[in-house]
């Protein structure tokens, strides 16, 4: 597989057609509901996008030997950050007081 690796994979790039081949000579299309493969002509309409939950399924169900095999990234949703308002200044010596406090909490 070493020797044609370029031929059996597509490497996902965010923003980039799905090409591949040693010369790039191939290209993957999405369709309504599945990928064709075509001659890449450098004008495929298919660029790879992390964010599209559809076009992740559609490279997901890809099969080798009929299909490359799709490397990289095939669906990132992006999520937001929490965090505290203050740093927390706690040490591991607070974990054993806690502990030991031997706080309990009632069911009303």
């Amino acid at each position: 597989m070493k020797n044609n690796r370029a031929d059996q994979t597509v490497i996902l790039q965010e923003g980039q057609p799905l090409v591949y081949g040693a010369n790039q000579q191939w290209a993957l299309e999405a369709t309504t509901d599945s990928m064709q493969i075509i001659t890449s002509n450098g004008e495929t309409k298919t660029r790879h996008n992390s964010a599209n939950f559809m076009d992740a399924m559609r490279l997901a169900r890809l099969h080798y030997p009929e299909f490359p095999v799709p490397l990289g990234v095939y669906y990132q949703q992006p999520r937001d950050i929490y965090h505290f308002p203050t740093p927390i200044s706690k040490t591991k010596a607070d974990v054993n007081a806690l502990f030991r406090a031997k706080a309990t909490w009632q069911q009303n």
